[in-house]
């Protein structure tokens, strides 16, 4: 049966079953997704490959069954489940053709992210955060303090900005050339496409704070960001900017003197 364009793909489903739960054994991935437990086996070995989650760690039954794996969610995974409640560019606008205010932006967006709640955001965003040891999410207790729920249109427009590019290339694909075509071991293989992974965690928590900071500059907060944690990041921020002589740069330099 071809799957309708309402219905909601088993990868989104898997993502968003991690917002309440830091980690998640597969042989509990149904209950908590409503997708069968056939479609979760199935989809969990590509999905781990092109590196929206990871394997934590593997528990071994005590009744003498099946081990169990546990995973948890990436940043890249993170990142994409938080791109995909991002209001799209048609939800901004009225009938006329004019767009609504920042606050008519920010009920769009709590009104995605139902059924959760901000506050379930928060707990997801922090677990996060300790876990990724990102700052970024590991603050989002004081940001909200201090930003109040612009914050969360922030990161929100800064994940969708960090996942808009060109599509990375299927990673079961790449192995299977190196592998059939370059004629690489598949432990050889495994490692190149691990090392590839890695790169773009590091990127893309690199394109993400960029975007965060660009986006918080200029948000209306208390005008000040007296955090240590994000002091060092934002700072560094505008030095890479700096060196590449980007025209954000005023604004985000602005954000940084206020730290000192």
């Amino acid at each position: 049966m071809s799957r309708t364009k309402t219905s909601i793909k088993p990868e989104t489903k898997i993502i968003k079953a991690f917002v309440t739960n830091t980690e998640l054994k597969q042989y509990k991935m149904p209950k908590e997704t409503g997708v069968s437990y056939r479609t979760v086996l199935r989809t969990l070995k590509p999905f781990e490959s092109q590196g929206f989650i990871k394997l934590v760690r593997i528990e071994p039954s005590k009744k003498g069954g099946k081990e169990s794996k546990i995973y948890s969610l990436t940043l890249k995974g993170s990142l994409t489940y938080l791109s995909s409640i991002s209001p799209k560019s048609v939800d901004f606008e009225t009938n006329d053709g004019f767009h609504y205010s920042l606050e008519k932006t920010n009920e769009l967006i709590e009104k995605k992210i139902q059924p959760y709640k901000l506050k379930d955001i928060i707990c997801f965003l922090k677990a996060l955060g300790y876990q990724l040891d990102f700052p970024v999410f590991k603050e989002i207790d004081w940001l909200e303090e201090h930003y109040g729920k612009d914050i969360f249109r922030a990161i929100i427009t800064a994940a969708r900005d960090a996942t808009a590019r060109d599509k990375l290339p299927n990673v079961d694909g790449v192995r299977k050339i190196m592998i059939d075509h370059e004629g690489k071991s598949p432990m050889e293989a495994d490692i190149t496409i691990k090392e590839f992974l890695t790169l773009e965690t590091i990127t893309l928590r690199d394109i993400f704070t960029e975007a965060f900071a660009f986006q918080l500059s200029f948000l209306q907060g208390e005008g000040n960001l007296h955090n240590e944690n994000l002091q060092r990041i934002f700072a560094k921020v505008a030095t890479e900017i700096e060196q590449k002589n980007q025209s954000t740069l005023a604004p985000l330099k602005q954000l940084v003197e206020t730290t000192k």
